[in-house]
């Protein structure tokens, strides 16, 4: 073989062995540079992504520039799912202290015209949230006098059945006599008997009374405050009885004009309620407006999860505009420093978190007015979950 074929070898050898070496240089180093998705924009064109963030091969992790790496089959098994909203015009909402608030159409309360002993009723005493229905007797007052007033009820009582006796008496004696005495002798006699005889009991029913306490209207028990011998007083509320299907949302607000600018409403985190605005006062109450809202259940059949007296947030839209991306409420999360934000999808496995501004629309959904692009892909389930990975 010619010298100048053996170094043609030599040369093609070096060249592959050089090749070989580059290739597993490039297998055995670590970090990759992970690329960004066009999603990974802010709202005026930034690019979101930080030079240098790198992925580990350790599956779930949060990378140096604050972002999160989760491969594919995690995001599979917590759930994550994303969308790109496009940016529109909402309804502005505003977010308005409230509580729930009897019907006065649907509740009543059964208290004491006098004082008195409880006692039970027919069907014992009632308990909070049992049914009752309307005009069942609930509870029953036993009456007790002072002992002055007492033993003059007595004594009146013993001088009326010595009267009514000898009245009874007379009569026998006119009647045996009848045809030799005058008529109206007779008549006068019983009239007389009659009226002793009505006297007498109804002094003997008033020292042995009982008030019979009937529930006002049909309902549950809402409130119980009658214990089995227990001394009341007279106006003392025993129990509070209310439909649970009927129920009202008082809310307040310092501004006069917002009633009239009121088109819908909702409960903040209780999307199985509806409210329908009833209207607003027209005198302030500890400096601030009520509006009256009815509270339905979004489906017929449906029990009400509210409780008299609870306090709730009351998600007012207006007939103003805004506009915005419109996500559902659980996109939004929070970071360690407690500021609202939405994780941007960047890549097939990578995750940024934006700070953002916005504003709740109804209990399910808000309105996110500053902070996203129009080409961001939003993760719109399982954010708390991505805002935990360490």
């Amino acid at each position: 073989m010619s010298r100048l074929t053996v170094m043609s070898f030599s040369f093609l050898n070096a060249h592959r062995a050089n090749l070989a070496a580059g290739v597993a240089a490039l297998a055995l180093s670590g970090p990759v540079t992970s690329l960004a998705s066009p999603g990974a924009h802010g709202p005026n064109g930034e690019h979101l992504d930080a030079p240098g963030s790198t992925r580990t091969a350790s599956g779930l992790a949060r990378l140096p520039d604050g972002s999160v790496q989760v491969p594919m089959l995690a995001q599979r098994r917590l759930g994550i799912r994303t969308a790109i909203a496009p940016e529109s015009e909402a309804a502005v909402t505003l977010e308005l202290p409230g509580r729930v608030v009897v019907d006065p159409n649907a509740s009543g309360r059964a208290q004491a015209v006098h004082g008195g002993r409880v006692m039970p009723g027919p069907r014992g005493l009632p308990v909070a949230g049992q049914t009752v229905r309307k005009g069942e007797v609930l509870v029953q007052v036993q009456h007790h006098a002072e002992p002055y007033a007492l033993a003059a009820q007595q004594s009146q009582l013993a001088e009326l059945r010595s009267g009514r006796m000898l009245a009874a008496q007379r009569v026998q004696r006119l009647e045996a006599l009848e045809g030799t005495v005058p008529r109206k002798d007779i008549e006068a006699a019983r009239a007389e008997l009659q009226s002793l005889s009505t006297r007498e009991r109804l002094i003997a029913t008033s020292i042995s009374s009982r008030e019979s306490l009937v529930a006002p209207v049909s309902g549950v028990i809402a409130r119980a405050d009658a214990v089995a011998g227990q001394i009341v007083e007279a106006r003392d509320v025993l129990f509070e009885v209310i439909d649970p299907t009927r129920v009202l949302v008082e809310a307040t607000t310092s501004d006069p004009a917002l009633a009239a600018r009121v088109r819908a409403a909702s409960l903040q985190g209780t999307p199985a309620v509806k409210l329908t605005f009833l209207g607003a006062a027209r005198s302030l109450r500890d400096g601030v407006l009520p509006l009256t809202f009815r509270a339905e259940a979004s489906q017929a059949g449906m029990a009400l999860p509210l409780a008299v007296g609870q306090p709730v947030t009351v998600l007012a839209s207006s007939d103003e505009r805004v506009r915005g991306f419109v996500l559902p409420a659980a996109a939004i999360a929070r970071n360690a420093a407690n500021e609202p934000i939405v994780w941007i999808k960047s890549g097939a496995e990578r995750y940024i978190a934006q700070p953002v501004a916005f504003r709740p629309l109804d209990a399910g959904t808000v309105v996110v007015t500053r902070g996203l692009g129009a080409d961001n892909r939003v993760v719109v389930q399982g954010a708390p979950l991505l805002a935990q990975i360490r």
